[in-house]
């Protein structure tokens, strides 16, 4: 997993994130789990570690929270935020 390097991102009122693709000018907001997320993931390079480090910050069922995670990577990788690449092997 790669962030685009054509995204700028901008935490703003109560913990909430910005994030704007440069190249298109496309806005994304993040609520704040979602920016949580995102912290973490400029962090790691592996989605499952990223996951693995969120769910040690936050008190949510890791059913629920794994929905949550998995829905922000899908809407990241969709607006081109981020790479998803897949394990090799």
């Amino acid at each position: 997993m790669r962030i685009a390097p054509h995204v700028i991102s901008q935490e703003v009122l109560l913990g909430e994130t910005v994030l704007m693709d440069v190249e298109t000018l496309v806005y994304y907001g993040l609520d704040p789990l979602g920016t949580t997320i995102w912290q973490v993931l400029q962090r790691c390079s592996d989605a499952d570690e990223a996951f693995e480090r969120v769910r040690e910050s936050e008190k949510l069922d890791p059913q629920t929270l794994k929905k949550i995670f998995s829905g922000v990577l899908r809407g990241l990788e969709a607006s081109r935020i981020i790479e998803l690449e897949p394990h090799a092997g």
